[in-house]
Protein backbone atom coordinates (compact mmCIF):
# COMPACT_ATOMS: atom_id res chain seq x y z
CA UNK A 1 0.00 0.00 0.00
CA UNK A 2 1.12 3.49 -1.01
CA UNK A 3 0.88 6.04 1.79
CA UNK A 4 -0.89 8.95 1.63
CA UNK A 5 1.41 11.96 1.51
CA UNK A 6 0.62 15.54 3.12
CA UNK A 7 1.33 18.71 0.97
CA UNK A 8 4.37 19.30 2.26
CA UNK A 9 5.76 16.28 1.71
CA UNK A 10 7.51 15.13 -1.27
CA UNK A 11 7.69 11.36 -3.17
CA UNK A 12 11.58 10.79 -2.51
CA UNK A 13 11.45 12.17 1.03
CA UNK A 14 8.73 9.72 1.48
CA UNK A 15 10.67 7.00 -0.07
CA UNK A 16 13.20 7.71 2.57
CA UNK A 17 11.25 7.75 5.38
CA UNK A 18 9.66 4.58 4.42
CA UNK A 19 12.56 2.87 4.11
CA UNK A 20 14.03 3.60 7.28
CA UNK A 21 10.65 3.05 8.71
CA UNK A 22 10.45 -0.68 7.52
CA UNK A 23 12.26 -2.51 10.17
CA UNK A 24 9.83 -0.22 13.18
CA UNK A 25 6.68 -1.90 11.48
CA UNK A 26 4.85 -4.39 12.92
CA UNK A 27 3.78 -7.78 11.19
CA UNK A 28 0.58 -6.69 9.13
CA UNK A 29 1.20 -2.52 10.01
CA UNK A 30 1.25 -0.42 6.82
CA UNK A 31 1.52 2.74 6.82
CA UNK A 32 -1.33 4.98 5.99
CA UNK A 33 -0.27 9.19 5.91
CA UNK A 34 3.31 10.75 6.67
CA UNK A 35 3.41 13.90 6.88
CA UNK A 36 6.37 16.74 8.30
CA UNK A 37 7.23 17.79 11.62
CA UNK A 38 9.43 20.50 12.88
CA UNK A 39 10.64 18.49 16.39
CA UNK A 40 13.53 19.70 18.15
CA UNK A 41 13.41 18.21 21.68
CA UNK A 42 13.33 15.54 20.67
CA UNK A 43 14.48 15.64 17.35
CA UNK A 44 11.00 14.62 14.87
CA UNK A 45 11.07 15.39 11.10
CA UNK A 46 8.58 12.88 10.16
CA UNK A 47 5.03 11.56 11.55
CA UNK A 48 3.25 8.50 10.18
CA UNK A 49 0.03 7.12 10.73
CA UNK A 50 -0.60 3.62 10.40
CA UNK A 51 -3.30 1.06 10.86
CA UNK A 52 -1.91 0.66 14.30
CA UNK A 53 -0.51 3.68 15.81
CA UNK A 54 0.65 7.35 15.69
CA UNK A 55 4.59 7.37 15.01
CA UNK A 56 7.05 10.54 15.40
CA UNK A 57 10.02 9.97 14.17
CA UNK A 58 13.45 11.46 12.85
CA UNK A 59 14.72 9.49 10.10
CA UNK A 60 19.01 9.59 11.03
CA UNK A 61 17.66 8.32 14.16
CA UNK A 62 16.03 5.32 12.95
CA UNK A 63 18.76 4.24 10.53
CA UNK A 64 21.09 4.26 13.42
CA UNK A 65 19.60 1.79 15.23
CA UNK A 66 17.47 4.37 17.22
CA UNK A 67 13.98 3.95 18.10
CA UNK A 68 10.85 6.48 17.29
CA UNK A 69 10.75 9.62 19.35
CA UNK A 70 6.99 9.30 20.48
CA UNK A 71 4.32 6.45 19.29
CA UNK A 72 0.97 6.45 20.31
CA UNK A 73 -0.99 2.96 19.96
CA UNK A 74 -4.93 3.33 18.52
CA UNK A 75 -6.30 1.97 21.77
CA UNK A 76 -4.54 4.45 24.05
CA UNK A 77 -5.87 7.41 22.26
CA UNK A 78 -8.63 9.12 24.41
CA UNK A 79 -8.58 12.54 22.41
CA UNK A 80 -7.21 14.15 19.87
CA UNK A 81 -6.36 17.94 18.30
CA UNK A 82 -4.49 20.40 16.57
CA UNK A 83 -3.71 23.09 18.41
CA UNK A 84 -2.11 26.67 16.16
CA UNK A 85 0.69 28.06 18.01
CA UNK A 86 2.83 31.06 16.20
CA UNK A 87 5.58 28.60 14.84
CA UNK A 88 2.94 26.25 13.22
CA UNK A 89 0.78 23.42 15.05
CA UNK A 90 0.75 20.99 17.05
CA UNK A 91 -0.69 17.37 16.93
CA UNK A 92 -1.72 17.02 20.80
CA UNK A 93 -2.65 13.69 21.62
CA UNK A 94 -4.36 12.68 25.23
CA UNK A 95 -3.60 8.75 25.64
CA UNK A 96 -6.46 6.91 28.50
CA UNK A 97 -3.70 7.36 31.33
CA UNK A 98 -4.13 11.26 30.99
CA UNK A 99 -0.72 11.46 29.37
CA UNK A 100 -0.47 14.24 26.74
CA UNK A 101 1.69 13.36 23.48
CA UNK A 102 2.46 16.09 21.45
CA UNK A 103 3.72 16.28 17.82
CA UNK A 104 4.96 19.25 16.65
CA UNK A 105 3.72 19.97 12.90
CA UNK A 106 5.38 21.95 10.36
CA UNK A 107 2.59 22.83 7.56
CA UNK A 108 -1.03 25.29 7.10
CA UNK A 109 -4.32 24.58 7.23
CA UNK A 110 -4.72 21.77 4.66
CA UNK A 111 -1.96 19.73 6.30
CA UNK A 112 -3.71 20.17 9.71
CA UNK A 113 -6.93 18.79 8.13
CA UNK A 114 -4.84 15.90 6.40
CA UNK A 115 -3.35 14.76 9.77
CA UNK A 116 -6.60 15.41 11.89
CA UNK A 117 -8.54 13.28 9.29
CA UNK A 118 -6.05 9.92 9.12
CA UNK A 119 -5.87 10.50 13.15
CA UNK A 120 -9.42 9.96 13.29
CA UNK A 121 -9.51 7.02 11.42
CA UNK A 122 -7.24 5.55 13.42
CA UNK A 123 -8.97 5.80 16.24
CA UNK A 124 -12.23 5.16 15.09
CA UNK A 125 -10.32 1.67 13.89
CA UNK A 126 -8.52 0.61 17.02
CA UNK A 127 -5.48 -0.97 16.85
CA UNK A 128 -6.18 -4.42 14.64
CA UNK A 129 -6.35 -7.72 16.99
CA UNK A 130 -4.45 -9.42 14.42
CA UNK A 131 -1.05 -7.26 14.64
CA UNK A 132 -1.52 -7.67 18.24
CA UNK A 133 -1.71 -11.63 18.10
CA UNK A 134 1.54 -11.57 15.73
CA UNK A 135 3.06 -9.44 18.02
CA UNK A 136 2.55 -11.68 20.73
CA UNK A 137 3.87 -14.73 19.04
CA UNK A 138 6.60 -13.28 17.22
CA UNK A 139 7.93 -12.10 21.24
CA UNK A 140 7.14 -15.28 22.68
CA UNK A 141 9.17 -17.28 20.16
CA UNK A 142 12.26 -15.01 20.44
CA UNK A 143 12.77 -14.15 24.01
CA UNK A 144 16.35 -13.27 23.35
CA UNK A 145 17.91 -10.31 22.53
CA UNK A 146 16.02 -8.39 19.45
CA UNK A 147 18.34 -6.90 17.15
CA UNK A 148 18.71 -3.22 18.21
CA UNK A 149 16.86 -1.06 15.28
CA UNK A 150 13.77 -3.33 14.59
CA UNK A 151 10.23 -3.47 15.68
CA UNK A 152 10.87 -6.23 18.13
CA UNK A 153 13.40 -4.25 19.99
CA UNK A 154 10.88 -0.97 20.31
CA UNK A 155 8.30 -3.60 21.35
CA UNK A 156 10.48 -4.90 24.14
CA UNK A 157 11.63 -1.51 25.16
CA UNK A 158 8.04 -0.34 25.45
CA UNK A 159 7.36 -3.44 27.68
CA UNK A 160 10.29 -2.10 29.90
CA UNK A 161 9.01 1.26 29.72
CA UNK A 162 5.59 -0.11 31.35
CA UNK A 163 7.12 -2.01 33.89
CA UNK A 164 9.01 1.38 35.03
CA UNK A 165 6.67 1.67 38.51
CA UNK A 166 8.38 -1.36 40.05
CA UNK A 167 11.51 0.03 40.09
CA UNK A 168 12.66 1.79 43.61
CA UNK A 169 14.32 4.97 42.34
CA UNK A 170 15.63 7.67 45.02
CA UNK A 171 17.10 11.20 43.30
CA UNK A 172 16.81 12.77 40.53
CA UNK A 173 14.10 12.41 37.78
CA UNK A 174 15.73 10.03 35.61
CA UNK A 175 15.72 11.38 31.61
CA UNK A 176 15.21 9.23 28.39
CA UNK A 177 19.27 9.38 27.59
CA UNK A 178 19.16 7.43 31.57
CA UNK A 179 16.47 4.97 30.71
CA UNK A 180 17.86 3.97 27.52
CA UNK A 181 21.41 3.50 29.37
CA UNK A 182 19.73 1.19 31.17
CA UNK A 183 17.92 -0.16 28.78
CA UNK A 184 20.30 -0.63 26.60
CA UNK A 185 22.69 -2.74 28.98
CA UNK A 186 20.16 -5.19 30.34
CA UNK A 187 18.60 -8.24 28.94
CA UNK A 188 15.35 -8.06 27.27
CA UNK A 189 12.90 -8.73 30.01
CA UNK A 190 15.04 -7.64 32.74
CA UNK A 191 14.67 -4.50 35.02
CA UNK A 192 16.96 -3.04 37.89
CA UNK A 193 15.10 -3.26 41.30
CA UNK A 194 16.74 -0.16 42.64
CA UNK A 195 18.17 3.02 41.44
CA UNK A 196 20.05 5.73 42.97
CA UNK A 197 20.02 8.82 40.49
CA UNK A 198 22.22 11.96 41.58
CA UNK A 199 21.40 14.44 38.31
CA UNK A 200 24.55 15.62 36.75
CA UNK A 201 26.52 13.32 38.67
CA UNK A 202 25.72 9.93 37.42
CA UNK A 203 23.73 7.02 38.55
CA UNK A 204 23.79 3.56 40.28
CA UNK A 205 21.53 0.93 38.74
CA UNK A 206 21.39 -2.29 40.78
CA UNK A 207 20.19 -5.59 39.15
CA UNK A 208 20.19 -8.88 40.51
CA UNK A 209 23.34 -10.27 39.29
CA UNK A 210 25.42 -6.56 39.12
CA UNK A 211 25.34 -3.24 39.32
CA UNK A 212 25.87 -0.36 36.92
CA UNK A 213 27.41 2.76 37.44
CA UNK A 214 25.82 5.56 34.22
CA UNK A 215 27.34 8.83 33.37
CA UNK A 216 25.38 9.72 30.23
CA UNK A 217 23.63 13.29 29.40
CA UNK A 218 25.21 16.75 28.47
CA UNK A 219 26.48 17.36 32.38
CA UNK A 220 27.14 13.84 33.63
CA UNK A 221 29.22 13.50 30.53
CA UNK A 222 31.13 16.31 29.99
CA UNK A 223 32.03 16.33 34.06
CA UNK A 224 32.98 12.87 33.19
CA UNK A 225 35.13 13.62 30.50
CA UNK A 226 33.14 12.25 27.80
CA UNK A 227 31.60 14.77 26.18
CA UNK A 228 28.83 13.83 23.15
CA UNK A 229 29.08 10.46 24.75
CA UNK A 230 29.45 8.88 28.25
CA UNK A 231 30.89 6.81 30.96
CA UNK A 232 28.63 3.34 31.93
CA UNK A 233 30.55 0.67 33.81
CA UNK A 234 29.39 -2.74 35.24
CA UNK A 235 30.27 -4.32 38.30
CA UNK A 236 29.58 -7.83 38.57
CA UNK A 237 28.55 -8.76 42.52
CA UNK A 238 30.81 -11.41 42.87
CA UNK A 239 34.19 -8.84 41.89
CA UNK A 240 32.76 -5.99 44.02
CA UNK A 241 35.02 -6.40 47.31
CA UNK A 242 32.92 -3.57 48.88
CA UNK A 243 30.82 -0.53 48.85
CA UNK A 244 31.88 2.35 51.02
CA UNK A 245 30.68 5.95 51.21
CA UNK A 246 33.08 8.76 51.97
CA UNK A 247 31.78 12.11 52.99
CA UNK A 248 31.48 15.09 54.70
CA UNK A 249 28.72 17.02 56.67
CA UNK A 250 26.60 18.04 53.42
CA UNK A 251 28.14 15.76 49.92
CA UNK A 252 30.24 13.07 49.93
CA UNK A 253 31.25 10.35 47.57
CA UNK A 254 29.86 6.95 46.87
CA UNK A 255 32.97 4.02 45.89
CA UNK A 256 32.12 0.62 44.64
CA UNK A 257 36.11 -1.31 45.25
CA UNK A 258 37.00 -4.54 43.12
CA UNK A 259 40.40 -5.39 42.66
CA UNK A 260 40.73 -3.49 39.77
CA UNK A 261 39.06 -0.37 41.97
CA UNK A 262 41.08 -0.46 45.33
CA UNK A 263 40.30 2.65 46.71
CA UNK A 264 43.71 3.84 46.81
CA UNK A 265 43.35 7.29 45.41
CA UNK A 266 41.92 9.89 46.48
CA UNK A 267 37.82 10.90 46.66
CA UNK A 268 37.46 13.69 48.92
CA UNK A 269 34.56 15.36 47.03
CA UNK A 270 35.88 19.01 47.20
CA UNK A 271 39.34 19.06 46.64
CA UNK A 272 38.70 17.11 43.37
CA UNK A 273 34.94 18.01 41.88
CA UNK A 274 36.18 21.01 40.46
CA UNK A 275 39.22 20.11 38.43
CA UNK A 276 39.24 19.25 34.79
CA UNK A 277 38.39 15.70 34.79
CA UNK A 278 41.22 15.06 31.75
CA UNK A 279 44.00 16.11 33.54
CA UNK A 280 42.88 14.13 37.54
CA UNK A 281 42.61 10.74 38.20
CA UNK A 282 41.46 12.00 41.77
CA UNK A 283 37.71 13.39 40.30
CA UNK A 284 34.95 11.15 41.84
CA UNK A 285 32.48 12.55 38.93
CA UNK A 286 35.22 11.49 35.88
CA UNK A 287 36.09 7.90 37.89
CA UNK A 288 34.50 5.48 36.61
CA UNK A 289 33.37 3.56 40.30
CA UNK A 290 32.83 6.87 42.05
CA UNK A 291 29.34 8.97 42.21
CA UNK A 292 29.23 12.15 44.33
CA UNK A 293 26.00 11.57 46.56
CA UNK A 294 24.52 14.13 49.03
CA UNK A 295 24.34 12.79 52.29
CA UNK A 296 20.33 13.26 52.67
CA UNK A 297 20.21 11.26 49.45
CA UNK A 298 23.00 8.64 50.74
CA UNK A 299 20.32 8.56 53.98
CA UNK A 300 17.31 8.16 52.24
CA UNK A 301 18.91 5.33 49.88
CA UNK A 302 20.51 3.57 53.08
CA UNK A 303 18.06 0.90 53.09
CA UNK A 304 18.47 -0.27 49.77
CA UNK A 305 22.13 -0.06 49.39
CA UNK A 306 21.91 -2.27 52.63
CA UNK A 307 19.90 -4.96 50.34
CA UNK A 308 22.49 -4.35 48.01
CA UNK A 309 25.71 -5.62 50.08
CA UNK A 310 23.92 -8.44 51.40
CA UNK A 311 22.83 -9.54 47.38
CA UNK A 312 27.22 -8.90 47.11
CA UNK A 313 27.76 -11.38 49.92
CA UNK A 314 25.17 -14.01 49.05
CA UNK A 315 26.85 -14.18 45.60
CA UNK A 316 30.19 -15.22 47.23
CA UNK A 317 28.75 -17.95 49.35
CA UNK A 318 30.10 -21.43 47.74
CA UNK A 319 26.78 -23.46 46.57
CA UNK A 320 26.23 -25.75 49.05
CA UNK A 321 26.58 -29.31 47.04
CA UNK A 322 24.47 -32.34 47.58
CA UNK A 323 25.80 -35.70 46.79
CA UNK A 324 23.23 -37.69 43.72
CA UNK A 325 23.35 -40.22 45.98
CA UNK A 326 22.70 -39.79 49.79
CA UNK A 327 23.72 -42.02 52.49
CA UNK A 328 19.88 -42.31 53.35
CA UNK A 329 19.42 -43.93 49.44
CA UNK A 330 22.12 -46.55 50.25
CA UNK A 331 20.79 -47.62 53.41
CA UNK A 332 17.47 -48.46 50.84
CA UNK A 333 18.68 -50.44 48.59
CA UNK A 334 20.70 -52.44 50.99
CA UNK A 335 18.05 -53.33 53.00
CA UNK A 336 15.95 -53.97 49.56
CA UNK A 337 18.77 -56.03 48.73
CA UNK A 338 18.38 -58.16 51.79
CA UNK A 339 14.89 -57.86 51.96
CA UNK A 340 15.03 -59.56 47.96
CA UNK A 341 17.16 -62.46 49.34
CA UNK A 342 14.88 -62.78 52.10
CA UNK A 343 11.67 -63.32 49.32
CA UNK A 344 13.97 -65.98 48.03
CA UNK A 345 14.44 -68.12 50.72
CA UNK A 346 18.22 -67.21 50.40
CA UNK A 347 18.06 -65.76 54.02
CA UNK A 348 16.25 -66.89 56.98
CA UNK A 349 13.79 -64.23 59.34
CA UNK A 350 16.46 -64.36 62.00
CA UNK A 351 19.42 -63.71 59.41
CA UNK A 352 17.37 -60.99 57.83
CA UNK A 353 16.85 -59.46 61.21
CA UNK A 354 20.21 -59.23 61.80
CA UNK A 355 21.68 -58.44 58.21
CA UNK A 356 19.06 -55.21 58.63
CA UNK A 357 19.71 -54.17 62.40
CA UNK A 358 23.80 -54.79 60.86
CA UNK A 359 22.93 -52.46 57.93
CA UNK A 360 20.95 -49.69 59.95
CA UNK A 361 24.00 -49.85 62.68
CA UNK A 362 26.56 -49.21 59.49
CA UNK A 363 24.79 -46.10 57.80
CA UNK A 364 24.33 -44.36 61.31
Amino acid sequence: MTPQLAPKVKEKTAAQWMEALAPYLYPGEVVWALARLNGLKPIMDGLAITNARVIGFAKHELRAGGDPAFQVDADTIAAFGIEKKFTGSVLTVTKRDRQVVKFPLLGNEEDNKFVAYFVDCLQKAGFPPAIREAITNAASDNPGNAPRGGWMHSHQRQVKESRRNEIIVIGAALKDVHWRAIDDHSGPDEIPWFILSCDADGLLAAFEDRLIIAKVGFNASMMAGSLGGGRITTFHYPEITNIEYNSGLLMGVLEVLTPSYQGSRNHDYWKSSLKNPNNTDNNPRALSNTIPVPRPLYDQALPQLNTLQSKISASKRPPVSQSSSPAGSFLAEEIQQLANLHAQGLLTDAEFTAAKQAAISKHR
